[in-house]
């Protein structure tokens, strides 16, 4: 039986080329009405910036038993920032989200942009996992498990034709770890980027609806992203 984790890179719309933030006005909810619907938990990786803004729909998710991980306070690239700036982030966003979730293991840099000498600063502020590295399986880093990200939701968002012959995961090991985003569940406007609109809102909603269903039947398992360390 794979092992198969649902988490969702909770951010400002399609950074950094928009303002707004719809994905936390209703794309939480409609994760979170998806996640419920099927029972299944997820791992949510939040932009801890806009935490305190969004209460409601953070306390949601905790209150749902899904996983509250770091990523980032306002979408940082890590890799430009020096490592006495990358610390003061770190622990400052997950000061901010302990107050949601007291068991804050997991993180994942915005961008996948992490870098490999920064990973003592998880250590020292007690994480446990980190998932900032694309690819499938996993690495120890120090006293860090990395758990790579296997396909981010562009791929889903891709004809049916090209997913079948080129992200079939029945080629991947498990963990198998997918990523989406918030704002994707939401209809965003059309922009220069097509990546940042195309097939978001209730496409989204539907696809992630019936691959939980799809996977279930093939007796995949959903996890957390921290359930694969205890």
């Amino acid at each position: 039986m794979k092992k198969m984790v649902l988490s969702f890179d909770t951010e400002q719309d399609f950074p950094p080329f928009f303002n707004t933030k719809r994905g936390f006005e209703n794309g939480i909810y409609n994760i979170l009405s998806i996640l419920k619907k099927n029972d299944v938990l997820g791992s949510f990786f939040i932009t801890a910036g806009f935490a305190r803004e969004f209460e409601d729909r953070i306390n949601e998710i905790a209150k749902g038993k899904h996983e509250i991980g770091v990523h980032g306070f306002r979408h940082e690239r890590f890799d430009r920032l020096s490592e006495k700036k990358a610390e003061e982030v770190i622990k400052r966003a997950k000061d901010a989200l302990e107050s949601f979730s007291k068991n804050i293991v997991s993180f994942r840099a915005p961008n996948f942009r992490f870098p490999r000498r920064y990973y003592k600063i998880l250590e020292k502020n007690d994480f446990l996992i980190d998932s900032s590295v694309k690819g499938n399986g996993t690495e120890k880093i120090g006293n860090i498990v990395t758990i790579k990200a296997t396909l981010t939701s562009i791929h889903f968002r891709l004809p049916k034709l090209i997913q079948n012959l080129f992200f079939r995961l029945e080629n991947f090991e498990s963990p198998i770890v997918l990523v989406f985003h918030n704002w994707e569940f939401v209809k965003m406007p059309k922009h220069y980027r097509i990546d940042g609109w195309f097939r978001t809102g209730r496409y989204m909603q539907r696809f992630l609806d019936n691959f939980i269903k799809e996977m279930k039947a093939k007796n995949c398992e959903f996890v957390r992203l921290c359930d694969l360390i205890n």
